[in-house]
């Protein structure tokens, strides 16, 4: 059984517990469990569809949540100096806090791309993935240096080797002089080795 629905298993069961402890306060017990594992399953089946829902997004869009609440907090204390009532009042604050929260979160998502210019020095990626190509050439393949800077790691991504390099390294490993074809064997036999 995957952790994944295991926390979900006692996620519904907690849920279950929790209404019928508190459906028996109120002398309905069984109404209580229902409400408890209803409630769960919405939840469960909830996640289940955000399942899409990239990282990068989200972080976007509770960045933009929280920008709305904090817009929306000035501008009902801005209204807030009117004479507008008591009754009113918390109404528009109400409001406020609805639309700003849905902006801010729609207009965090539809710039998520952008968000490392909002907060420059963070950038949510995976870690375990290695983004980038490096390009090799025939003088670093024949220099043999690069077989060992790879095996510790330091270069991220993949290595490529154009047609042209192993084009120009079988020309040299057919060469007549005897320095060339042993420069152009030993870049063939590096790459291979890689």
């Amino acid at each position: 059984m995957s952790t994944l629905l295991f926390v979900r298993i006692f996620f519904l069961v907690i849920s279950g517990i929790v209404g019928y402890q508190v459906g028996a306060i109120n002398n309905e017990p069984s109404m209580g469990l229902g409400i408890g594992l209803l409630g769960a399953s919405l939840l469960i089946g909830m996640e289940l569809t955000l399942r899409s829902v990239s990282m990068r997004g989200l972080t976007s869009m509770v960045f933009g949540l929280l920008l709305g609440i904090f817009m929306a907090n000035l501008v009902s204390d801005i209204l807030s100096l009117l004479p507008l009532g008591d009754v009113v009042k918390p109404i528009i604050r109400v409001v406020m806090t609805l639309i700003f929260s849905y902006l801010g979160a729609v207009m965090a998502l539809r710039g998520k791309d952008e968000f490392n210019l909002i907060i420059p020095y963070v950038r949510f990626k995976r870690q375990d993935l290695k983004e980038g190509v490096v390009l090799l050439d025939t003088s670093a393949i024949i220099d043999g240096r690069i077989s060992d800077i790879f095996k510790t790691g330091f270069l991220g991504g993949r290595l490529v080797v154009p047609r042209i390099v192993l084009h120009e390294l079988q020309r040299l490993s057919d060469s007549d002089d005897d320095t060339k074809r042993q420069r152009g064997r030993r870049g063939l036999e590096l790459l291979k080795n890689i």
